[in-house]
């Protein structure tokens, strides 16, 4: 008898599935469904009406059951005309799903240029409507042998991958823009950046009756697998050599110099052993060497003139220098680096910037004084205190300085060695 026909539709869940459906798609009236803890069941009848149940047992002609009833109310001998599907859906949370994103560029505040950069992390999500994510999401998934439908994680996150990745990139690319964070220092807000993209992408899971149960970002850093991440990848690591060595860039040139010297007088004899000792007294001996490469490419500008009665003092020079704390030029004019702040510290002879702890001048190797808190008013030149005139400009800094002569005035009105008026 038809009567002694009894389905029992089950099915007991595995790990990293989200969602599985029976392969009888034909369900007889007297069919059964048990549905286990931590399982949502959804039976859909021709692709577009559904229906869902909790955990339990269901006799499926049940008068409880109303998307059923109107099907079975015809006579066909048990069976059912209609097809019917038997969803069964996942609600514990899958753990560790992989994300990542390669290859896209970023504004980064500190080198003002823009950097490829890549993203990877983690996240987990859980089935917050059943019946949508069988409608929206599942049902275009092919059977397999057995004409059950299994639609794991990855599944999920393949099918949106591309949506997925084109709105973690935007987001990405706004918070570096509001916050102004640079490459270097991103690692450090890692978990405020993980709070945001997880908080803003959970309405795009929610469309598929998904929602994030947490969302990771674990790495943020340069793609080095384009050449321009290998050039930006290695000027950072030349950065960081410096300030941990303590050289500047003006001497890593000179290394660089050094090295190609002796490489082409192959490898070393007299001719190299000179030539490296003539680079390297430019550094740190009493001489500018024999070979001291100029990288602080002066051009000339006269400021200011001479007064009338006064003879004609060297004025200042605007040169390019390299700030010996970043690296970037500016003009010698600036008291302050005007890229990261730093104090302009002059060399009197060649107008090179110098650390404030320096003793000989990076470039062509004078003997600097320690800063003793005189400055040049003309061209801001650090000076030993008592000191008469600007070792740079000449100017004199006493203002009981005949500025003709030099010679002491002690006030009065003109100088009393070469007659010339103070004013």
């Amino acid at each position: 008898m038809k009567n002694s026909i009894i389905d029992f539709i089950r099915w007991s869940g595995e790990i990293g599935v989200l969602a599985y459906r029976h392969p009888k798609v034909n369900i007889s009236k007297y069919a059964k469904l048990q549905v286990n803890e931590a399982q949502e069941a959804v039976i859909v009848v021709n692709g577009t009406k559904a229906q869902k149940f909790g955990p339990g047992q269901y006799d499926l002609d049940s008068p409880n059951i109303p998307i059923l009833r109107a099907f079975y109310g015809i006579p066909f001998g048990g069976e059912n005309p209609w097809t019917v599907q038997a969803w069964f859906v996942n609600k514990l949370t899958p753990k560790d799903v992989d994300w990542g994103i390669d290859d896209f560029p970023i504004y980064d505040q500190t080198f003002q240029a823009q950097i490829p950069i890549e993203a990877h992390g983690k996240y987990g999500i859980t089935v917050s409507d059943a019946e949508r994510l069988i409608l929206k999401l599942a049902l275009g998934y092919p059977a397999n042998g057995d004409g059950a439908i299994e639609v794991t994680v990855d599944h999920f996150t393949e099918q949106l991958r591309g949506e997925l990745t084109a709105k973690t990139k935007s987001l990405i690319t706004k918070v570096f823009s509001a916050n102004k964070y640079g490459i270097n220092e991103i690692s450090a807000h890692l978990t405020d950046i993980s709070n945001i993209l997880g908080t803003d992408l959970n309405p795009f899971f929610d469309e598929f009756g998904c929602r994030l149960s947490k969302f990771y970002v674990t790495t943020i850093g340069i793609d080095t697998s384009t050449e321009s991440g290998r050039i930006a990848q290695e000027a950072i690591n030349q950065q960081t050599a410096q300030k941990i060595s303590g050289h500047t860039w003006q001497q890593s040139k000179l290394f660089e110099t050094a090295q190609q010297a002796v490489s082409n007088s192959q490898g070393g004899g007299i001719l190299g052993a000179v030539m490296m000792a003539g680079m390297f007294g430019g550094i740190g001996g009493g001489n500018a060497g024999i070979m001291t490469p100029n990288y602080t490419q002066p051009t000339p500008a006269p400021v200011g003139s001479a007064g009338q009665n006064q003879p004609a003092a060297a004025p200042p020079l605007i040169k390019e220098v390299y700030c010996s704390q970043c690296s970037r030029k500016y003009t010698s004019d600036k008291r302050f680096c005007p890229h990261c702040g730093n104090q302009y510290n002059p060399c009197p002879k060649c107008g090179a910037d110098n650390d404030a702890s320096a003793t000989r001048c990076v470039t062509c190797g004078t003997q600097l004084t320690p800063k003793s808190g005189t400055v040049c008013p003309n061209c801001h030149t650090s000076v030993t205190s008592g000191a008469a005139y600007c070792p740079n400009c000449g100017r004199p800094l006493s203002e009981h300085k005949c500025p003709r002569c030099g010679a002491d005035t002690n006030g009065a009105a003109f100088c009393s060695n070469c007659g010339m008026k103070i004013n």
